[in-house]
């Protein structure tokens, strides 16, 4: 039995190395297919984050553009401001005016009109 067993050991060891062989080859053939779809998905991963890195660059760009041109509005709202104030300032500088214009046309005219009534009625 001893001789018989070494025989079949052998035989198994024989029978196994072929199968080993097979199932590297298939671990190989599995693991190269792994490879080349990591390859594959990484060259996709590069492009999505180079697209999306255009992206964020656009979109800092517009930005930019966007706060120089409120920075412009900004200017330009203050610029009308104070625009609106000086012609508010001289609206009102010359309103005041006015007003002492009335106010001594209107004394004027009493004046005038109380001397004229007086000398109407002194001398009638």
């Amino acid at each position: 039995m001893g001789a018989f067993a070494l025989i079949t050991a052998r035989q198994a060891q024989a029978i196994r190395k072929p199968n080993r062989a097979r199932r590297m080859e298939r671990v190989l053939k599995q693991l190269k297919a792994s490879f080349e779809e990591s390859s594959e998905l990484a060259e996709l991963i590069t492009s999505e984050l180079d697209a999306r890195s255009r992206t964020l660059e656009r979109v800092r760009a517009e930005a930019e553009q966007w706060e120089n041109l409120s920075r412009l509005h900004q200017a330009e709202a203050e610029a009308v401001a104070r625009l609106v104030e000086a012609k508010v300032e001289r609206g009102v500088r010359h309103l005041d005016r006015m007003g002492w214009v009335f106010a001594a046309s209107g004394w004027l005219a009493a004046v005038l009109v109380g001397v004229y009534a007086e000398f109407l009625v002194i001398r009638r």
